[in-house]
């Protein structure tokens, strides 16, 4: 059932219910086995539902939840709120920032703040209450928690416990086996890991990181960002200049700035939240997802779910065996779908799909119309 406001109201159903509520942006529902269900606010409500519950509670920007074996719910801020549910709870309740969970095998909880509240989770118990500025915390088998100050507040977790209760200035806890550290200043700052963890928190230089087998991490500065990542996770937080996470066979994210923004992802998660500049994205097996920005967004899609939120300037997709999915900006918006469902909502500019086997849907805009549709 789809009850539409002013927007867009869509629902996709499953075996089971699929229901979506829309309020004046975009509702959307794409169903699985079990429940599904998106109640909408003022941006954009999204829930891809798996075989348990996926549930979507939007607020004015955007809430997003996919969902697996077990429960994965988003209530969103005025910012961003997503959850990536694994097979167990996965809970995300996003302040005026960024709210992040990607979820483990157990209870993972991210209640975010002003600034950026992330938490990945691992087999017990993560939690990151945020602060105004950075609260991270990457959890490990026992009990890591972090509580944030004004200033950056960060945990890594070991086997036992790692708590940080950070001031205004910084608060860190590294525990655990193995970690590569190296916090940059003006000039280099490089970290080669083994089977722990390494992480390289980049200054005004260069700042590269090449992973082991564990965690391999870069934050980078104004200049060059990159991680060339191993079988964990990969993950690169990009400045103004270049940022590339080449991923492995677990996590792959890259979070752009005003410069380039490129990930290439490997069997897992790929995602890419594009800037200014370019942002694309090289998917694999898992999910793709490119949420772009004023220049170009593209997304070479893999197996699973490929979807890109276009900016003003180019947005295109193309598709593999799964989904293929296309929001586009002002400019440019072409989707080229592949076997499964290819749809494109286009704005102001040319809209286009040239669809697969599946379902091919373009929904027009205001500039050239109508959007032509080649089915397969």
């Amino acid at each position: 059932m789809a009850f539409g406001g002013q927007g867009y109201g869509m629902a996709f159903g499953g075996q089971g219910y699929g229901m979506s509520i829309g309020g004046q942006g975009y509702g959307m529902l794409f169903g699985g086995q079990g429940y599904s269900m998106a109640f909408g606010g003022q941006g954009y409500g999204m829930a891809f539902g798996g075989q348990g519950y996926g549930m979507a509670f939007g607020g004015q920007g955007y809430g997003m939840a996919f969902g697996g074996q077990g429960y994965g719910m988003a209530f969103g801020g005025q910012g961003y709120g997503m959850a990536f549910g694994g097979q167990g709870y996965g809970m995300s309740m996003g302040g005026q920032g960024y709210g992040m969970l990607f979820g483990g095998q157990g209870y993972s909880m991210a209640f975010g703040g002003q600034g950026y509240g992330m938490a990945f989770g691992g087999q017990g118990y993560g939690m990151a209450f945020g602060g105004q500025g950075y609260s991270m915390l990457f959890g490990g088998e026992g009990y890591s928690m972090l509580f944030g100050g004004e200033g950056y507040g960060m945990a890594f977790g070991g086997e036992g416990y790692g708590m940080s209760i950070g001031g205004q200035g910084y608060g860190m806890a590294f525990g655990g086996e193995g970690y590569g550290m190296s916090f940059g200043g003006e000039g280099y700052g490089m970290s080669i890991g083994g089977q722990g963890y390494g992480m390289a928190f980049g200054g005004e230089g260069y700042s590269m990181l090449f992973g082991g087998e564990g965690y391999g991490m870069a934050f980078g500065g104004e200049d060059y960002g990159m991680s060339i990542g191993g079988q964990g996770y990969s993950m690169a937080f990009g400045g103004q200049g270049y940022s590339m996470a080449f991923g492995g066979q677990g996590y792959g994210m890259l979070f752009g700035g005003q410069g380039y923004g490129m990930l290439f992802g490997g069997e897992g998660y790929g995602m890419a939240f594009g800037g200014e500049g370019y942002s694309m994205l090289f998917g694999g097996e898992g999910y793709g997802m490119l949420f772009g920005g004023e220049g170009y967004g593209m997304l070479f899609g893999g197996e699973g779910y490929s979807m890109a939120f276009g900016g003003e300037g180019y947005g295109m997709l193309f598709g593999d065996e799964g989904y293929g999915m296309l929001f586009g900006g002002e400019g440019y918006s072409m989707a080229f779908g592949g076997e499964g469902y290819g749809m494109l909502f286009g704005d102001e500019g040319y809209g286009m799909l040239f669809g697969g086997e599946g379902y091919s849907m373009a929904f027009g805009g205001e500039g050239y119309g109508p959007p032509v549709s080649f089915g397969g």
